[in-house]
């Protein structure tokens, strides 16, 4: 997976405090919502798919004011699609330190569509 890093800890929503973990783009303009817990948190998921909900609502010029201009240049550069089809889907990355047998709480999971 080719993932393009907007940002690490950051706001989904000025609703929120909470932030998410790392924020990036694949190169067809899916959003990628990445969480990394320590412990087997089972709210993980949960998280996960409240922050992306949050993210899908996001225009192009949410992304942008998140980056410098060159950095949105690199990104407008490393996106396969234009830019005008950045955040059409999302994707969900969570990932633990510690291997659970529990079905809550897998490794890794990842979504093309959310």
């Amino acid at each position: 997976m080719d993932l393009f890093t907007v940002g690490q800890e950051i706001r989904p929503s000025s609703d929120v405090d909470d932030r998410i973990d790392v924020l990036a783009i694949d190169r067809e303009g899916a959003v990628v919502v990445a969480e990394l817990k320590r412990g087997d948190n089972k709210l993980q998921m949960l998280q996960a798919i409240s922050y992306t909900g949050m993210v899908a609502r996001w225009s192009a010029d949410e992304f942008q004011a998140l980056l410098s201009p060159p950095q949105w240049e690199q990104l407008t550069e490393f996106l396969d699609v234009d830019v005008t089809e950045l955040n059409r889907e999302q994707r969900i990355l969570t990932s633990t330190a510690r291997r659970s047998r529990s079905p809550g709480s897998l490794p890794v999971w990842d979504s093309t569509r959310c």
